[in-house]
């Protein structure tokens, strides 16, 4: 079952001014006086992936072509052409029947193990190193992302589950783990992570929205401190240690996204 969410307040619009905001005609411009020879379809692609990628148009929600030809100004052939990529790609996928159409896809149960347990792979490694090679660590700025990382998540706990806490979270949390692999001082390590960091960004994005089905606090305020066990993993100089505190926390990650995804799916949740 897939679920789809949007943001409230003054972020649920219809769907006409929905797509104003998320597609711009002023992007296909920008795109061509960076590249004058980019063909037209690789832009309009690039401006729905990223739409999927953050989540400005939701998993499981029916990409209106006819709209998005309309706000950026394009015919519908290079909107056709770019859902039909990104439908190889497994971004999106058509559905036949009374409401046939392309859909925004959704990560499914493998696809979210296997970003975890690489995740787990890379930054397990990583807080080894770290640990192991902990004079090149600046370990003074992973302490100032774990605190803000701990702030945000109380904020959250607290009550705050505003769009901008939201991005604040996700943004605070993608940094401290980029961070993370980039002070083990291993190039290749760093290479591998950071081509994978739009899946992992996304990923995050996803399991950062099944939280919105908890309405307690006891979850949120353990979150907050996972990233300063980390930290202090890291300062003992232990390198199994270090590996520990973190693969222990992409764990509990994986296992409070599963949690609260099944618990969405069996509710039929809409945000």
């Amino acid at each position: 079952m897939t679920s789809k969410f949007r943001h409230t307040g003054s972020l649920k619009k219809d769907m006409k001014n929905y797509y104003e905001k998320v597609f711009k005609k002023e992007t296909i411009l920008e795109h061509q006086k960076v590249n004058p020879f980019i063909k037209l379809n690789e832009v309009v692609y690039d401006c729905i992936k990223e739409a999927i990628n953050e989540l400005k148009i939701q998993p499981g929600e029916k990409l209106n072509i006819n709209e998005i030809a309309k706000q950026l100004d394009v015919s519908i052939t290079p909107v056709k052409n770019a859902s039909l990529k990104l439908m190889e790609e497994g971004r999106i996928e058509y559905r036949t029947g009374k409401n046939a159409g392309y859909y925004v896809f959704d990560v499914n149960e493998k696809e979210l193990t296997d970003i975890y347990d690489t995740r787990k792979c890379y930054e397990g490694f990583a807080a080894f190193l770290c640990a192991q090679r902990l004079i090149l660590v600046n370990l003074d700025h992973l302490q100032e992302l774990a605190e803000e990382h701990k702030r945000l998540w109380l904020d959250y706990a607290d009550g705050d589950d505003s769009y901008d806490n939201f991005n604040a979270r996700l943004e605070c949390d993608m940094r401290f783990h980029e961070m993370l692999v980039r002070y083990s001082d291993n190039a290749m390590l760093y290479k591998e992570y950071m081509k994978n960091k739009k899946n992992f960004e996304y990923t995050l994005r996803r399991s950062l929205n099944y939280w919105k089905i908890d309405k307690g606090v006891y979850g949120k305020k353990i979150m907050a401190g996972q990233h300063l066990t980390i930290v202090s993993g890291i300062a003992t100089g232990i390198p199994e240690i270090a590996r520990k505190a973190s693969e222990d926390h992409v764990q509990s990650c994986k296992t409070q996204c599963f949690l609260r995804r099944n618990r969405q799916c069996l509710s039929g949740y809409r945000d």
